[in-house]
């Protein structure tokens, strides 16, 4: 049996333009040995107060080690302030029915389901999250 390890690719957010989200995009497998990886690509950028999508449309298989990032994840975004949304793949729906889970509310069919989720929830976390720092004139 081949073994394909995740293999991480992380898309930041356009620099002009309409805002988007920056994308961690996983493809392979992920499992006890790379899913703080995933994590740590998305959180990574939720300390930079970017949105994030974690698009795992190409993961071929998810361990149960892989299950808090579709349950933890994204409230640990809006912990941070930000958005964020996860693309399912048929491995991801099949973890969360081995598990007994129910799919959370941010985990998404399509990448255009989960940006447009992921714009509606940053909006309106910019009117309940307040700033990490007063800006400097502020002071």
């Amino acid at each position: 049996m081949l073994v394909r390890p995740a293999q991480i690719d992380v898309y930041p957010p356009p620099r002009h333009g309409p805002q988007r989200p920056a994308v961690v995009a996983v493809r392979g497998e992920v499992d006890a040995s790379n899913a703080d990886e995933v994590g740590l690509a998305a959180t990574a950028l939720f300390d930079e107060l970017v949105d994030v999508v974690v698009d795992l449309r190409a993961v071929s298989f998810i361990a149960s080690r892989g299950l808090w990032i579709l349950t933890e994840l994204p409230l640990l975004a809006r912990r941070h302030g930000v958005g964020c949304a996860v693309v399912a793949s048929p491995a991801t729906n099949r973890l969360l029915r081995i598990v007994g889970q129910h799919r959370p509310k941010w985990v998404f069919d399509t990448a255009d389901m989960a940006v447009n989720a992921v714009a509606e929830e940053s909006r309106t976390l910019e009117h309940l999250v307040p700033l990490r720092s007063p800006p400097a004139h502020c002071s």
